[in-house]
């Protein structure tokens, strides 16, 4: 994979479909080839119970030109690498998951009004 980081448009904008997403490889002991230094990226894992796929979409189309963004398969759901995220925005990490989070919970309302109408 060479080192690359995604950025939004790597991404696709309807439906995570991992085989579009450039994951990252591992090397014989499972650690991540080419990922960024530890210092410059941060790892958040969003399990798929309970937030949702298409919260997290939402959340990196908004996100997606402020920070480079590598979403892949976890155990628990997502993992989600970001890497150069906006200098400008303090706690940059935070304000995404949050995002993810109303995202998530702002599409459940939506979906259970339409179903008592």
């Amino acid at each position: 994979m060479g080192g690359e980081t995604p950025n939004a448009s790597t991404i696709p904008t309807s439906g995570l479909h991992f085989e579009e997403l450039p994951l990252l490889e591992t090397d014989a002991d499972g650690a991540p080839v080419g990922e960024p230094k530890a210092d410059t990226a941060v790892v958040l894992e969003f399990a798929t119970d309970f937030y949702s796929e298409e919260g997290l979409e939402e959340a990196l189309a908004a996100w997606g030109n402020l920070a480079g963004f590598i979403v892949a398969p976890s155990p628990a759901g997502l993992r989600v690498t970001i890497t150069d995220p906006d200098p400008e925005i303090e706690d940059f990490s935070d304000h995404f998951a949050n995002h993810v989070l109303w995202a998530t919970i702002t599409r459940s309302r939506r979906e259970r009004a339409e179903a008592l109408e």
